[in-house]
């Protein structure tokens, strides 16, 4: 099965670097001797996916709004806000393949303070390079992506609008009520490691969630 992030991708796939091509890609078939473990494939003779598992240390990680952010939780509802801003945070991220050809992410951030936790769903939309990302535990928040490679091979996501759920409605967000976001996924040579950096701004109150580090990546049945 095609991941949802190399379906996005499509030909673009062909101008990731060799580290991020896999982790788009996804783990091998069961029974393929290339052994590359990198998104989720089911696991042979029990039907279920694999879940991919990272994990590493942000050395920035959180918002500089801090708790300020609670006051936006009855909105957004559990699952996205962190309102912890410190330096050298361990995590863990676990992508677990939900429905049709959807991915979904639970991030764990360890701080000083206690575990926080964010967690999405990317679900793909049948247009080149388009993504859904469906924030949050409750899914209140709807960010459209578009998923391209940078120059340097790496995988690249960009929001091009965001929605959000009241009830059966789906309400844009424009102008100074919206977030933009950006996530660069790449490869460190020296540490021999994937990196990620991601930043969630708003253009009135700034940075409301970002991170940035090093991850290990590999799979669990």
């Amino acid at each position: 099965m095609t991941s949802v992030l190399a379906a996005a991708l499509g030909a673009q796939a062909s101008l990731l670097r060799p580290e991020v091509a896999e982790y788009v890609a996804g783990a091998p078939s069961p029974g393929d001797a290339a052994g590359s473990e990198s998104a989720p494939s089911p696991v042979a003779g029990s039907g279920q996916p694999r879940r991919g598992v990272g994990e590493g240390l942000f050395t920035r990680a959180g918002s500089p709004l801090r708790g300020l952010l609670a006051l936006a939780r009855p909105l957004v509802g559990p699952g996205l806000l962190i309102t912890r801003w410190e330096r050298d945070v361990p995590f863990r991220i676990v992508n677990a393949p939900t429905g049709s050809a959807a991915l979904a992410a639970h991030r764990s951030f360890c701080f000083e303070g206690g575990e926080q936790v964010a967690e999405d769903v990317l679900v793909p939309t049948g247009r080149p390079g388009g993504l859904l990302d469906l924030l949050g535990r409750e899914r209140r928040i709807e960010v459209a992506l578009r998923a391209s490679a940078t120059e340097a091979g790496h995988l690249l996501l960009e929001s091009t609008g965001v929605r959000v759920r009241l009830g059966r409605a789906h309400v844009p967000l424009p102008g100074p009520l919206g977030v933009s976001v950006r996530v660069e996924g790449g490869f460190d040579d020296e540490l021999g490691r994937h990196t990620i950096a991601a930043r969630i701004a708003n253009p009135l109150v700034g940075t409301v969630l970002a991170y940035t580090g090093w991850f290990d990546y590999r799979y669990e049945d």
